[in-house]
């Protein structure tokens, strides 16, 4: 019997193979577009945090600057006859970051928000980077940095502790990077955590700067910084113009 010379029909592929291939195709494809994704926001989040740790050791040494001339800390802010914090320690500190030409013009007799100081500020806007994390900035002039202040802390209020308690706490924390946006980097506003604790949000990277201008990430163990330990002050006298 003679075999047949006529080749056997291969089977047919099913129909459903390319849509798979296709499918699968797919998938590779998101999930290496996703893997790119976050690693890109990772980096960018790590230039971030970064640079947020840079300006806090910048001011770092700006408040070291003013301590060792004139013996501690700066007062929290500057009131009036009544009390009313007129003038934030950030103006206080412009001539350790060498911005003596602003700090100049600035006007003491009036409130930080007087025209006069506004428009000072617009012409200077670069001044404000120095208190601002740089990654969420809604506003150009201002600030992400501000003050642990309160009774038993190291910015009691419109007066500087003594020296000699401040040597003895270096290593409580003095600057937070803070949740809040929309305040000016001149208004004396700051953290009060004898009104309300220190709860910063989950997703922020809870920078501080203690008083001896380390740089370190805080959690919820971290509250015994932030208060300082047999607390007495006296009145420090601050140079303005006034």
């Amino acid at each position: 019997m003679t075999a047949s010379l006529t080749p056997r029909a291969g089977r047919a592929k099913p129909a459903y193979l390319p849509r798979r291939r296709w499918v699968v195709a797919t998938i590779i494809v998101l999930t290496l577009v996703t893997a790119v994704t976050l690693f890109i926001a990772d980096a960018r989040h790590d230039a971030q945090v970064s640079r947020t740790r840079g300006r806090m050791s910048q001011l770092g040494l700006a408040l070291q600057a003013y301590r060792e001339k004139n013996g501690s800390l700066p007062p929290a802010y500057i009131a009036d006859e009544t009390g009313k914090p007129m003038h934030s320690w950030r103006v206080l500190l412009l001539p350790y970051f060498e911005e003596d030409d602003f700090y100049r013009q600035y006007n003491f007799k009036v409130l930080w928000n007087h025209p006069d100081n506004v428009e000072l500020a617009a012409r200077y806007p670069q001044i404000a980077m120095r208190y601002q994390s740089g990654d969420r900035v809604r506003s150009p002039l201002e600030t992400h940095f501000f003050a642990v202040t309160g009774s038993n802390t190291l910015w009691p209020g419109s007066i500087s502790i003594d020296k000699g308690v401040l040597a003895q706490n270096m290593d409580k924390v003095a600057v937070v990077l803070g949740t809040e946006n929309g305040h000016h980097w001149m208004e004396p506003h700051d953290i009060r955590i004898d009104v309300a604790p220190l709860d910063p949000s989950p997703n922020s990277d809870k920078i501080f700067l203690t008083a001896e201008g380390m740089v370190g990430q805080y959690d919820g163990r971290s509250a015994q910084y932030f208060r300082v330990i047999d607390f007495t002050h006296e009145l420090i006298t601050v140079r303005t113009k006034r």
